[in-house]
């Protein structure tokens, strides 16, 4: 008997295993099926799916290499025609079936790897690459993002006619933290502007790897100049960030407890949240406060307060009136919940005096209005 209660079962899935505790094949409620196959290290080589006509289903294959790293991936058809960006493999007893399949795809992600297992490029369909470069701690140093920067698609994956589309770097301290991302400005070449138009870009102001803050020229993209956008994070000795700097030096700035609780973020603009916990670790107080960008307006402050019972649950929630007054005393200012033994929150009294209860998650039973008036019952 399915969920649906229907007799016969109607909404069944079943799945099939191989010997090694292998998902070799699901069946759908419809019919439908999805079909897995392996090699002899568990590798998941091929998947077929849609109709059961093997000569009509949808099958991707997935290329190994001898250390297990994934090699290729192709696709399920040929679907510009063209021989160069395709390849063909054979699977011996593919999927059970005791015979040989031989299936021929587009390429759609060719990996390369160093000695170490580390991905160096990628190649897509196309011939477009992205190319890695690592520091010897392995890191990622250095991102590059190579293709065409126009006209019709390759029909090959040789890559000829690339040019350099992207390029990110990535910074480390000697705690292989991550302290700087910089992203080259430039124009790729070939790129031309039909109205032969200066392009320019100033920069913001944060120099690399250092706290002069003087990178702020403004250079002309079209002359073949290029620069940068930063973007740095400082992190304090227990590796908790502190400062989030963008490129024009706009600054979020992250408080801690001596717990590595946040106790207060303030933003660029010098807005600001503050959280207050109990003993427990529970968060009972946030207070945000709002400036103006106007010198004679104050800076408006919120405060939301919130209560737990001795299983840490929430049950109180308080927030400040109209007035901005918080009160425990006004109940249109107050959120009340309660639970069951199995801690599902089972009523809930709104600010707005409305009452909801139920009896498992996600399933009202009954609500009332503010004047306890039944408004639905399942």
């Amino acid at each position: 008997l399915d969920a649906t209660g229907s007799t016969p079962s109607r909404l069944v899935t079943t799945w099939q295993y191989d010997r090694n505790g292998n998902r070799t094949k699901e069946t759908r409620p419809e019919g439908n099926t999805v079909e897995w196959d392996y090699d002899e290290r568990n590798l998941p080589i091929a998947e077929r799916r849609g109709v059961n006509d093997p000569t009509v289903a949808a099958t991707t294959v997935n290329v190994h290499d001898g250390n297990g790293n994934l090699k290729e991936a192709i696709d399920a058809a040929d679907t510009d025609g063209s021989p160069g960006n395709n390849d063909t493999v054979t699977i011996q007893d593919a999927f059970g079936s005791g015979t040989a399949l031989v299936h021929t795809g587009d390429v759609e992600a060719e990996h390369v790897y160093d000695g170490y297992d580390r991905t160096v490029v990628t190649i897509d369909a196309v011939g477009g690459t992205t190319e890695r470069a690592y520091d010897p701690l392995g890191n990622v140093i250095r991102v590059e993002q190579k293709g065409q920067i126009g006209g019709p698609s390759a029909t090959d994956r040789s890559g000829f006619g690339n040019v350099l589309l992207a390029r990110t770097h990535q910074y480390f301290d000697e705690g292989g933290r991550q302290y700087e991302t910089q992203r080259d400005v430039f124009l790729p070449s070939g790129v031309t502007l039909g109205s032969g138009r200066a392009v320019t870009h100033t920069e913001g102001g944060l120099l690399h790897n250092s706290a002069a803050n003087t990178h702020n020229a403004t250079v002309t993209l079209t002359a073949g100049q290029s620069t940068y956008v930063l973007e740095r994070t400082e992190l304090d000795r227990a590796s908790r960030v502190t400062h989030q700097i963008s490129d024009d030096l706009g600054t979020i700035v992250t408080a801690y407890d001596g717990v590595n609780r946040v106790i207060k973020v303030t933003d660029p603009e010098g807005n600001s949240e503050e959280t207050t916990y109990d003993a427990n670790g529970n968060g009972i107080q946030i207070k945000r406060v709002d400036k103006s960008q106007l010198a004679d307006v104050a800076d408006e402050v919120f405060i939301t307060k919130f209560a737990y019972d001795v299983m840490n649950r929430q049950t109180w929630v308080e927030t400040q009136g109209p007035d901005g007054d918080i009160t425990t005393t006004a109940d249109n200012q107050i959120t009340r919940i309660a639970y069951n033994s199995r801690d599902l929150a089972t009523h809930c009294l709104h600010l707005d005096m409305s009452f909801h209860k139920a009896h498992t998650p996600g399933e009202m039973i009954e609500r009332l209005d503010g004047d306890v008036t039944a408004l639905t019952r399942s």
